[in-house]
């Protein structure tokens, strides 16, 4: 075995073995673009050099000063590698984490006594923050573009291959251009605790204006960074050479795990609470009180707690929900949520410059969410989210 091989199966292989011990999606997020793997000089230096890229860009803060969003040309490398490859974009993500954490140490207290401890608590919060919202566009955005597009391209290709290159061209690409500008569109928001949790009172002009001018560019490189990949996977594909070496990767991360990873081997009420506090922190940016943080964790906890067989919903109705593509549900719960928003604003809104009913809009956009999935059969996810 050559070494691009070997560090290709490192990066590919290995990797996701172990991020599949520590919990599902992790793996999902780490063989997204397999496709690479046809190349094996590319599966290879690919990884690595995103990262060293990212982590130059973290050290060095090029065109920045703050916050990743001051830099158009960042957020276009970061979209245009998200979209090709979550793995790319995890590489990507943890490369900029090491970069800005290791250029900012100097941020912290230095330990003793007192409350040194205390201090940093905030700004360690502010700098994972920074990076849960960037990884929201080079991890999240594939990813759900992805799951959202499978079922209908699975449907068409029953009849036709060419149909089904189509579809996927045309419905991944609309999906992560989408996704991208609603991505563009919540970050001013979302960004606030990176200053408000250290020296700044609010967001800078800066840090807000690239978003503002540039969105549709981060769109338009999400559209195309989408394209490009679905063209090479169809040539992976329809070559038989490459598309067997793929394959022999998807056949070895299909095999059964030793244990069950470490997020399902947590009780169900401690799993449940830990996203409901990690989701509470993402959308921080909108909670104005301690109060607001308590309901709006304890209501996302509750949601985390729905199961479908707990519910007094007619059997019908779950079956129907069971048997109808994640696209469409997540298409229907998108309308609801555009039609109560726009019915509470025809309302009033309160004046002000408070962020509660925001707050209260996006509760209650998760929760028609994770209503719309609770039919959802279970599926093998190992399986079917390691296809290209």
């Amino acid at each position: 075995m050559s070494l691009p091989e070997r560090l290709a199966q490192l990066w590919w292989l290995r990797a996701p073995r172990l991020g599949r011990r520590l919990a599902v999606t992790v793996m999902v997020s780490q063989v997204d673009g397999l496709f690479v793997t046809a190349w094996p000089l590319l599966a290879a230096i690919a990884p690595p050099a995103v990262f060293f890229v990212a982590f130059f860009v973290g050290f060095q803060h090029p065109g920045f000063e703050t916050a990743f969003s001051e830099s158009t040309l960042f957020m276009l490398l970061a979209t245009a590698v998200g979209v090709l490859s979550a793995n790319l974009g995890l590489c990507l993500l943890a490369g900029f984490a090491a970069g800005d954490l290791a250029t900012g140490l100097s941020m912290f207290p230095a330990p003793g006594p007192g409350a040194w401890i205390v201090e940093s608590i905030p700004l360690l919060g502010a700098k994972l923050m920074h990076y849960a919202i960037l990884g929201l566009l080079t991890v999240k955005v594939p990813i759900l573009a992805k799951s959202l597009a499978a079922a209908p391209v699975a449907w068409v290709a029953r009849f036709s291959s060419f149909g089904a290159l189509a579809v996927a061209v045309g419905l991944f690409s609309t999906l992560c251009g989408a996704l991208a500008f609603f991505w563009t569109q919540a970050v001013p928001i979302l960004i606030r605790p990176v200053f408000t949790w250290t020296a700044a009172a609010a967001p800078t002009v800066a840090a807000i204006e690239p978003l503002q001018k540039n969105w549709w560019v981060v769109t338009l490189v999400a559209v195309a960074a989408a394209v490009f990949r679905i063209v090479i996977q169809a040539i992976v594909a329809f070559r038989p050479n490459l598309a067997a070496v793929m394959d022999r990767y998807e056949q070895a991360l299909n095999e059964p795990p030793p244990t069950l990873p470490l997020t399902e081997r947590m009780p169900s009420d401690l799993r449940a609470a830990s996203r409901a506090v990690w989701s509470t922190m993402i959308l921080s940016g909108m909670i104005e009180a301690w109060w607001q943080a308590l309901v709006l964790a304890g209501t996302l906890f509750a949601l985390q707690r729905i199961r479908p067989d707990r519910l007094s919903a007619p059997g019908p109705v779950r079956r129907f929900l069971s048997r109808t593509w994640p696209l469409a549900r997540f298409a229907v719960g998108v309308a609801a949520i555009v039609g109560v928003s726009s019915f509470v604003i025809a309302a009033g809104v309160p004046a002000g410059q408070s962020f509660l009913p925001m707050l209260i809009l996006t509760s209650v956009a998760v929760a028609i969410l994770v209503i719309l999935d609770l039919g959802a059969e279970p599926v093998n996810r190992e399986k079917s989210e390691t296809q290209p």
